[in-house]
């Protein structure tokens, strides 16, 4: 039977499956072994694609959700993408012994590998817990006449929303003034136009865009008795003839948030956020939003739970990102080493000695009815960051499959 199978190449997901390692300190230790395919002219990325095994192998010993495409010919690894969601992470590890077995055909390695438990059970074998960078757009009002009573709403609740994420420990943000262009016509989503999409990953060096539209905001007077609605209208008649003007007593906020992936024009998360202000919800122009007096008000309260609420999700999507760069420049040093250029900050958690993954760009953007689907992307290599700049990084390439190029995907394993 084995001959039938010889020179295919299968896709092969991984099941689901749990461990029953765990860590109970930041240094428990497992010994594992991982190997890949070996061809003559790939050594170095053989070697990669067997430590990528082993320490999958060693996260798979605790509590892990494993959903997983690998790449088989004759039986042997060749290519895999990996998602794993586990209950520790490789802290650190050593390389115990390495073998080329070139009768095999199979390149393998022993390591030792040093896990930590983390609690959201996401990452991947080496989570080194990078920040991907996220723009924080210019907050939208789909109806500003409802807001009048409300100072500096749009820029108050982006700088309240920056400062939630810092509260997160999430340090790489950056404000974003959206373009006019970015924003369809209202209660519909924004523009997901891959060339629009490039200008703000341009100008900002973002991953996210996070986008948040005040759908709704309005205030009305409600008779605050449980009487026949004729006798209320004549109660709130008497009212007014004492005062010439009555304050809403309730107001309605619906806010609607997207999270944008730039490098696949994609809607990342998305979702809708409603409170209802009982009280008096006028604000007055005189507590500008975010001061003191303005969270003394109901609407106040209400628009501090939304933007927690609304922090929470984004933090929930992100959490389980993997860190993704374009590749801007292929250069060679007087050393003969090659070295790849790509957008980071210090802020994203990179430092120097971390390893990524590089997947070439094989074709254009695939459409479909004007519509971008993506793109295709194969596994091309590895690289080490060597230095990391306040706008870029500097990485060496370890391990090169493919020819890695300006335009291909940087991305944390």
């Amino acid at each position: 039977m084995r001959a039938l199978w010889l020179g295919l190449v299968l896709i092969l997901p991984w099941p689901l499956w749990a461990g029953s390692f765990c860590p109970q300190a930041p240094d428990s230790c497992v010994e594992v072994t991982g190997q890949a395919s070996l061809d003559e002219k790939d050594t170095a990325y053989a070697r990669q694609m067997a430590l990528r095994d082993g320490l999958r192998n060693a996260v798979m010993r605790c509590q892990v959700q494993v959903r997983s495409q690998d790449q088989v010919r004759d039986f042997r690894l060749e290519g895999s993408t990996l998602n794993v969601r586990s209950a520790a992470a490789v802290k650190y590890f050593t390389i115990l012994e390495e073998t080329p077995d070139r009768e095999a055909h199979l390149y393998k390695v022993r390591l030792r590998a040093c896990l930590e438990p983390v609690s959201n059970q996401c990452g991947t074998p080496l989570a080194g817990g990078f920040q991907p960078r996220v723009a924080i757009g210019t907050v939208l009002v789909d109806h500003p006449d409802q807001v009048r009573d409300i100072r500096d709403l749009t820029q108050g609740w982006r700088r309240m929303l920056l400062r939630a994420f810092e509260q997160h420990g999430y340090r790489n943000v950056v404000p974003f003034d959206i373009p006019p262009a970015l924003m369809r016509p209202q209660h519909v989503a924004p523009s997901l136009s891959p060339a629009l999409l490039a200008e703000v990953r341009e100008e900002t060096g973002a991953q996210y865009l996070l986008l948040t539209v005040i759908r709704d905001a309005g205030a009305q007077r409600v008779p605050a008795t449980h009487l026949q609605p004729a006798l209320d209208e004549m109660l709130e008649e008497v009212r007014r003839s004492y005062t010439a003007d009555l304050s809403p007593n309730r107001r309605s906020l619906t806010v609607e948030y997207f999270l944008i992936d730039l490098n696949h024009a994609r809607i990342a998360s998305q979702d809708l956020l409603r409170r209802l202000v009982e009280g008096e919800a006028s604000v007055g122009r005189d507590k500008p939003f975010g001061g003191a007096a303005f969270m003394r008000t109901p609407t106040g309260r209400a628009m501090l739970e939304q933007v927690v609420a609304e922090t929470e999700k984004v933090m929930k999507t992100l959490q389980c990102a993997p860190f993704e760069a374009e590749v801007l420049e292929r250069r060679q040093d007087a050393d003969g080493k090659t070295h790849i250029l790509f957008f980071a900050t210090p802020e994203s958690g990179l430092k120097e000695g971390d390893q990524l993954a590089v997947y070439h760009r094989l074709a254009p953007t695939v459409r479909m009815g004007g519509r971008s689907l993506g793109t295709d992307r194969v596994p091309a290599g590895f690289v080490r960051v060597v230095r990391l700049q306040d706008r870029f990084a500097v990485a060496e390439i370890v391990a090169e499959k493919r020819r890695i190029e300006e335009g291909d995907l940087v991305r944390s394993w």
